[in-house]
């Protein structure tokens, strides 16, 4: 059951991120423009690495790799207590 939570976050995540570039792409901007060359390629390799690394947290989460249990959960608090 927590399987399947984990793996519709993520998928939710993703589609979030792909919504957010087709409705509105300013918002990545900002954080894209120091990026050398055309805004549009930083923003489709930027969402392709991001996808990336989605696909590897869904193989991760399917085949119950241990390891990226604890690299998730330590991401998650380290985002709690920097946004803080």
């Amino acid at each position: 059951m927590t399987q399947w939570l984990v793996l519709a976050f993520f998928l939710a995540v993703w589609v979030t991120v792909i919504t957010i570039l087709a409705v509105s792409p300013q918002i990545y901007r900002p954080g894209l423009v120091r990026v050398p060359g055309s805004l549009r390629v930083a923003e489709i390799v930027f969402v392709v690495a991001l996808s990336g690394l989605i696909c590897v947290i869904l193989a991760g989460v399917v085949r119950r790799w241990r390891w990226l249990f604890w690299v998730i959960l330590v991401v998650f608090l380290l985002g709690c207590c920097v946004s803080q």
